[in-house]
Formats: structure tokens, sequence, C-alpha cells
């Protein structure tokens, strides 16, 4: 009898330390949770907001939120990004700065072909490119073509950003642009006549693949642009959302909660408020939100309410450099995306005087002679199909229109 008992006593004593681990590790998830939905210390509620916007601006993912975290707290933060969303209507660009100018003491009088080279691509780490040029026994500047995808050349901007290409004749410059937890890639177009955007030709049905918009116009590079209606999460890229100006011609809906930006005669970029009145002094325009800066300020902190996202800028400096951003994300190990204030701040690092955030998600990709060089989030490697595209022309085609 006394075996059976001390067997018994052991089942029980087993069931008992089962039971108090499976309540500790109960009691220690409600208080995890409980810390990461309820708690005010800075570095909590920072990324428990970043989580919240993230989740509600991916559209289908919005309940990776609302499943877990009180509605109250969700709109507290969704309110609070209203309120400086709010705060863009007013912003305008007015160029009043005048275009930058390097100072020279004694200006040299004939300037040879690698001080011109220098002059335009300026951002370049001289050392690190005359030791490659020395190296690979090159003398040119004016139709030098370095090629480093696969990441094998060791040539750097001052800024330490690995650069992919320089294209010398094509006044291009593309680097990579790495965070905290972000990578992605900045091309600079120096020659801002060499920029437009190509809209789908099935504009209203369909919408186009970036491989497609850069095949079609010949493009040396091309992103995405604006956004477009996605009902159920399945758009088709066919109709475009809010205003898209070509040539004076609109062809979108104009929204009056989206900035309106493009280029005027003069190749600069605007930003302002639509006005039906305007359009026919733009070569091209779109819509979409935020500005990131306008007349060299920034006008975004932190995330803005849009979280940690694949994201795509537009800017262009005071010399009519135009930059074009694609921020990689939703990929553990390689890039879990931006904020908004992080679009801002590599576009001041390279002088940015105004710049716009665009569409972004699985819409942000970038497309280099005709292939795909950033990594999108869609799942494929194609990207989704788009309304319109902004694409940088060969000089050669720029120079003929």
């Amino acid at each position: 009898m006394s075996d059976i008992n001390n067997e018994k006593k052991k089942r029980l004593t087993g069931l008992q330390k089962t039971l108090i681990c499976i309540v500790s590790i109960l009691v220690a998830l409600a208080l995890v949770y409980c810390t990461a939905v309820f708690s005010n210390i800075p570095f909590i509620k920072k990324w428990r907001n970043i989580y919240i916007e993230t989740a509600m601006t991916t559209g289908k993912h919005q309940w990776l939120a609302t499943a877990f975290i009180p509605g109250y707290i969700i709109d507290d933060v969704m309110e609070a990004a209203m309120r400086e969303q709010a705060l863009q209507e007013e912003l305008e660009s007015k160029w009043e700065q005048e275009e930058e100018t390097e100072e020279e003491e004694t200006p040299p009088v004939n300037k040879t072909e690698e001080d011109r080279f220098y002059e335009k691509f300026w951002e370049v780490d001289k050392t690190k490119l005359r030791k490659y040029m020395s190296d690979k026994k090159i003398s040119m500047y004016d139709n030098l073509l370095i090629e480093n995808l696969d990441d094998s050349i060791n040539i750097t901007t001052t800024f330490g950003e690995k650069i992919r290409v320089l294209d010398s004749e094509n006044n291009l410059l593309i680097v990579e642009v790495v965070g905290e937890q972000y990578k992605g890639l900045l091309a600079v177009i120096k020659n801002p006549g060499q920029v437009t955007i190509a809209k789908s030709k099935a504009l209203g049905s369909h919408g186009n693949i970036i491989t497609k918009f850069a095949k079609d116009n010949n493009a040396l590079v091309a992103i995405n642009a604006s956004g477009f209606l996605d009902e159920e999460y399945k758009g088709n890229g066919g109709t475009v959302m809010g205003s898209m100006v070509l040539d004076g011609v609109e062809y979108g809906n104009p929204l009056n909660e989206l900035k309106f930006f493009g280029f005027k005669q003069d190749n600069r970029l605007y930003i302002e408020n639509y006005d039906e009145n305007t359009i026919s002094e733009y070569k091209w325009g779109i819509q979409f939100s935020p500005a990131l800066i306008v007349d060299g300020e920034k006008y975004v902190q932190g995330t803005f309410g849009y979280g940690l996202q694949p994201r795509s800028a537009v800017g262009q400096t005071l010399n009519g450099e135009f930059l074009m951003l694609v921020i990689d994300g939703r990929q553990v190990g390689h890039s879990i995306g931006a904020t908004v204030n992080d679009l801002a701040e590599i576009m001041r690092r390279h002088k940015s005087y105004q710049a716009m955030n665009l569409d972004g998600g699985s819409s942000s990709i970038m497309n280099y002679r005709g292939k795909t060089i950033s990594k999108p989030s869609s799942k494929n490697n194609l990207g989704r199909y788009l309304p319109n595209a902004f694409i940088c022309q060969f000089a050669s085609d720029a120079e003929k229109n």
C-alpha cells in the first residue's frame, strides 16, 4: 500500500510542478504583454508606436495590431500622426535661395577632364577611385563606367557609402545606403533634364511592372512613382491615386489631402497644394505625402505615423541634381524598412533642397538598365503593377527630346 501511495505522491508532485511551470509562463507572458502594451517607458513606447503604425499602414496586415492592442491605444497613436500630417497643408516650395557655387581662391583657367569629373561627382572618394583607375589602367573620366552590383569593387563616397554604379557619360551615380534597420539604393542624376515620368499605356485599366516601364522607355534607371487604388489589396495599378500631370494634362483624380509635386519648364522640383489653374505649367507632376524637405527645411520627425516600411522618395539639390531613393523592407536579415525621417536624413546628407515621400511597401523598387537591382518585398522579384514610374533617360535620348 505504501508503494502505491508513494507513486501517487510522485504523480501529484510531477503534476504540481507542471502546473506551476505553466502558471509561471502565463504570468510571465502577461507581464511582458502588459509592459509592451501599456508601459510609458520611452524606449518601449517608441517601438510600440512604430509597431502599431507599421501594422496599420500595411493594409491587409492591420490585424497584427488590432488583434492584440486595445483600440484606444491604436487610436491615440494614429490621431497623433494625423495632427502631424495636418501641419503639411501650408508647405510650398519657393526656391528663393540661389544655386550653390564652389568658391575658389584662384579658379583654373582651363579645367582638366579630372577637374570637371570631380565637380560633377563631388561625393566620390577621390583616393579610392584613383587607386581603382590606376589598377585598371584607366585614364579617361568623361566616359567612365563602373558597375559594382556584385560588391566586388572597393569604391565609396566620402560618406562611406558603397558605389554600385558610376556612369559619367550618363551623369549617373548609384550608391548603397545603410542604416540601423534598413538597406537601400540612392540614384543621383546629375542632369535633371534626363528625368521624367512614364505612365502605363493601359492607364485606367491596368498598370505595368517596373521592367516593362524600363523597356518601353529605354530607361537607364526607373523607380515606382504614384500610389494606386488597391481594393481588397488586389490592385492592378490601373487607377492612379491622386493627380498625375504630363505635359500640362491631368490624368488622375486630385486629392486635397495629398501634396502635389513635379517639374516645371525650369526642371526644378516644386512642392505645393494641388491647383487646377497651375497644372498647365508642369512638365510632369504627381501627388503623395508627406513632404520631407521644402526649401532646405526638414518637415518630418520620427515615423510621422507611417512606421517602418519599404519606402521610396525623390528629391532635388540646389544645383539641380535629382535623387531617386528606394529602401528595401519586410525582410528579416536584410532590411526591415525605414521611417520617413530616415528618408529625409539620407536626402539631407546628399544636399537635397526639396524632397517628397512616394508610395512604398511592395511597390518600392529600382531598375537599372532593365534589371531590378533593389530587393522588393513582393513575393516575386518583379514588384507590383504600377500606374506610372520615374525614369532617368540616357543622356543621348534626353538631348533628342
